[in-house]
């Protein structure tokens, strides 16, 4: 049986695990990301099945066997960033992406309150993962694999909150592949300007298939976009221009900088500051808890739902709940030349692929209508604007 082994490094805080939730490295959520992007590449659903295995009355395992070794680690509890009166710090990136991890408001021990627990990073655990082929699967079927792999390593992350940068892991060893491949001359470490390598591995892997996007589904190379992020950046010009004519008790305009994840903290607080009292969302959602019952869109949705509202003035919340969908902005962090960088993806539909956000026959809430991607647009557009990001690819 062919084999192959990688060696990977966790970059972010993992929170991946059972259904208890204790931290642990499961070859199941493996299977599951890589087969996300399998998608996402535009395999056929027939080599998937067989790649991955199937579920139902007719199932089977995938030719693919998958194997972790581990090093020992420590869970950690994850925690929010506190002022000095136990409150949560307003503006602070880490607790605005990571609001759920520890869902505590005060700095003190609530029983009621999650606190979820990661795989600890500080010193970025490493680990090994072991790819054994079937004896069935050709050469071409391996390189589709290890190219889906590739993708969850350098476009997605794993476990939870994985959309917003947690859960980052990237490979530190590029295998021989001749030991089991004739010809594959994919990369698995980043040896160059981070957007030029990007740009050279997506296009070798298209050439390793011919990848046809599924339908009403984000296709990588029809509707991937990837910024590269300045962390040198003064922002305050930005926040003024994105947040002309908001107010409110809570407005996010600056960054309250953590000591850990400092990128994944700034990217964090980019994203709380264009949303903090995005309009027309707010007047809109507070006009329908006062009893307005015009039709209109919740344009914030695009980055995901569920989404919630808290209106201090009013004192009221309003969940939006009844459906969930991942958002088309991921956050990713990698490493070259023991330098840390942060990217943002976006996947946009266009003339080439189109996809919807959600299905049409979903039933968001009373009077709300399907969110565009007008607001993830703007948010790229007026980091650009500020040259905050780089397009690379």
């Amino acid at each position: 049986m062919k084999k192959v082994d990688f060696n990977l490094k966790i970059i972010t805080p993992l929170f991946m695990g059972g259904a208890s939730k204790q931290p642990e490295l499961r070859t199941q959520s493996f299977n599951g990301v890589i087969r996300y992007w399998f998608r996402l590449l535009g395999g056929t659903k027939e080599l998937e099945n067989k790649l991955f295995g199937t579920a139902g009355s007719t199932s089977q395992k995938g030719m693919v066997k998958i194997q972790i070794e581990e090093n020992n680690f420590k869970p950690q509890k994850f925690e929010k960033y506190f002022n000095d009166k136990g409150y949560v710090i307003q503006g602070n990136g880490i607790n605005y992406i990571g609001f759920s991890l520890d869902q505590r408001f005060k700095n003190e021990k609530n029983e009621n309150k999650e606190q979820r627990e990661f795989i600890v990073q500080d010193q970025y655990q490493d680990f090994k993962i072991t790819f054994h082929f079937h004896p069935f699967l050709k050469e071409d079927e391996i390189k589709v694999f290890l190219s889906s792999f590739w993708c969850s390593l350098y476009l997605g992350n794993f476990g939870s909150r994985s959309r917003r940068g947690f859960g980052s892991i990237i490979s530190t060893n590029n295998p021989n592949f001749n030991e089991i491949l004739k010809d594959f001359k994919l990369k698995f470490v980043i040896d160059e300007d981070v957007g030029q390598w990007y740009k050279k591995q997506l296009e070798y892997i298209k050439t390793v298939y011919e990848w046809k996007p599924f339908e009403n589904t984000p296709s990588v190379f029809h509707n991937l976009n990837i910024y590269i992020v300045d962390f040198s950046k003064n922002v305050k010009e930005w926040v003024d221009d994105v947040q002309k004519g908001r107010n409110g008790r809570y407005l996010i305009k600056e960054w309250k900088k953590g000591n850990k994840w400092q990128e994944l903290d700034f990217m964090g607080f980019l994203l709380a500051a264009f949303r903090s009292y995005y309009k027309p969302d707010y007047d809109n959602v507070k006009g329908l808890l006062l009893g307005r019952k015009q039709n209109f869109k919740v344009e914030r949705m695009i980055f995901g739902l569920p989404l919630n509202f808290y209106f201090s003035s009013i004192k009221k919340t309003k969940e939006f709940s009844s459906v969930r969908r991942p958002s088309p902005l991921i956050f990713k962090i990698v490493q070259f030349n023991n330098k840390n960088y942060g990217l943002f993806l976006t996947f946009i539909p266009n003339s080439s692929h189109q996809f919807n956000f959600l299905e049409e026959n979903k039933i968001i809430d009373y009077n709300v209508e399907h969110p565009d991607f007008t607001a993830l647009e703007n948010f790229i557009k007026s980091l650009e604007k500020f040259k905050i990001i780089r397009k690379v690819l």
